[in-house]
């Protein structure tokens, strides 16, 4: 966290205004110092007390101007994920937050009325363009002063419309979070707001949010592996578990909190729908993983060894041929392989809960992995999940008219080993995007979750990658994409002055990606 804390900084100055520049050097300063530990008891103490603030500015972010609040919650929140203070410095700003919340105004008239032309309405696409959205990771910061607002918009002039994050549903100890729960342990900082409250502020600031809830999969329990407790075995949560309705009141409460926001909301379920939650989702149980019915044999091996076997049988392409009855027999429809059959059931399950909610505000996406159909991408480095096994086809998942508004894929390229070039767009997603024109989701709007040249940081290949990207591929090969979401700055940096340039000339001047919000 350090080394991008500084990175950030260092490589981001020049964007920066006066009073930005003067923090960022104060977090210069701070991160020159030592380290600072809190014991738990400390901790939790402090947990408790930030836990009381967040509801209180939950409930009154819509009432109250908490713009100057937000500003130190979020010093708060970058200064003690990098353990740069100690339980004095944290329970003094601990004190200056409570204060400016006790003395904040009443919300400005305009800002009030931005808020309720959003009300009552769900996000469609534009005519024609495409929606830009950023897929941040920055959850925990609630104002402007963060990198995804003082860089694409304040110093390319791009406009940000949609701003995503995900939502983990269960923790490491098993239990299901609410959106309305600060410290996620997902984010594995001391600190960190409730998904509602990140909710609110990105309404008030004109944003559609988009939600991806997420149950645990391999990216998850990697990140809680470091857990002490770790998720109990056989305790995570699977497709199957979701369609027995596990979740129906999880998914109720939640809901209801964001009925009530009442502002546009995209949400999503299944992260890369095509991999682990429908491979997962065969057999009669619907938890037998696809592979154990395509080679029986897999099943008896011993953990470490099937676990090793496996992705190198993956990685090869030899478990993706479908072997017909089998992998459709135990559910449903005889003539639609079970695994997709079982996820489209679950967002059908999903549209009927948003439905009982009254939440005419929400809409319903879906997303697959990069590189669906594209089995050259199985020997790549990560993709031996993608989605290209014979029976995991588009069609399969379509849920009937009316249940999922978008469909979407993950759109991060790889590295061509010896190329100068920028890793290219149509191999990422042109599999993907033949599916869908050919098969019943062709009047489902597209967008593109996540979109990046690489899985690492590649600054000297972005501003190629941007001039391909965002002039010929989006607006005249795939006219039917009406949103991107830039993974920044996780994966997309815009250090280089030929990157930063490149994206002002051909996103943030290009009219096809000013898009005003088409909310009906």
């Amino acid at each position: 966290r350090m080394q991008e804390a500084l990175s950030d900084v260092v490589m981001n100055a020049d964007s920066l205004s006066g009073e930005r520049l003067h923090e960022a050097v104060d977090l210069l300063q701070a991160l020159a110092g030592p380290t600072r530990h809190l014991s738990p008891e400390e901790l939790a103490t402090l947990r408790e007390r930030y836990r009381k603030l967040c509801e209180k500015l939950d409930d009154q972010v819509f009432i109250r101007d908490l713009e100057s609040v937000l500003k130190q919650h979020d010093r708060l929140v970058r200064h003690t994920a990098l353990a740069l203070w100690d339980k004095g410095q944290i329970e003094s700003q601990l004190a200056r937050i409570e204060d400016l919340f006790e003395r904040a105004p009443e919300i400005p008239y305009g800002r009030s009325e931005l808020l309720r032309s959003l009300q009552g309405k769900r996000l469609v696409a534009p005519a024609k363009g495409c929606y830009f959205g950023v897929l941040p990771h920055e959850e925990m910061f609630l104002s402007p002063d963060r990198l995804s607002v003082t860089v694409l918009e304040e110093s390319t002039g791009g406009v940000v419309a949609v701003d995503s994050a995900d939502m983990i549903v269960q923790g490491p100890d098993g239990n299901l979070i609410n959106i309305d729960q600060p410290n996620h342990p997902a984010r594995g900082l001391p600190f960190s707001p409730p998904l509602s409250l990140w909710m609110k502020t990105r309404m008030l600031e004109g944003r559609v949010p988009v939600i991806m809830f997420r149950l645990v999969d391999e990216d998850v329990k990697e990140c809680y592996s470091g857990s002490s407790a770790g998720i109990p075995e056989g305790k995570a949560l699977s497709v199957q578990d979701v369609l027995e309705g596990k979740l129906d009141d999880y998914f109720k409460g939640n809901l209801k909190l964001i009925a009530e926001a009442k502002g546009a909301v995209l949400i999503g379920f299944l992260n890369d729908f095509d991999r682990e939650p429908a491979a997962t989702a065969f057999g009669a149980d619907g938890r037998t993983p696809y592979y154990d019915l395509v080679d029986a044999k897999l099943a008896k091996l011993p953990p470490d060894k099937r676990n090793a076997e496996i992705k190198k049988r993956l990685e090869k392409g030899v478990l993706t041929k479908d072997t017909g009855p089998e992998l459709r027999r135990h559910y449903g429809d005889p003539a639609i392989p079970d695994g997709p059959e079982r996820v489209k059931d679950c967002w059908i399950r999903l549209r009927k809960l948003v439905q009982d909610s009254e939440a005419a505000n929400i809409s319903l996406f879906c997303a697959t992995g990069s590189f669906h159909g594209n089995k050259k991408a199985l020997a790549l480095p990560g993709c031996y999940q993608a989605g290209c096994q014979d029976w995991n086809k588009l069609e399969h998942y379509w849920p009937g008219e009316g249940v999922v508004d978008w469909i979407g894929t993950q759109a991060v390229g790889l590295p061509q080993p010896g190329s100068p070039q920028s890793p290219e767009l149509p191999g990422t997603i042109e599999q993907f995007a033949l599916e869908c024109r050919s098969s019943r989701w062709n009047s489902a709007p597209v967008l593109l979750r996540g979109m990046a040249p690489a899985p690492e940081k590649m600054p000297a290949r972005e501003a190629a990658w941007v001039a391909s990207s965002f002039t010929d591929l989006l607006p005249r090969a795939y006219p039917d994409v009406h949103a991107f979401f830039l993974d920044y700055p996780q994966r997309v940096t815009l250090w280089s002055t030929d990157g930063r340039g490149a994206f002002r000339r051909y996103v943030s001047g290009n009219p096809y990606y000013k898009q005003k919000l088409n909310l009906r």
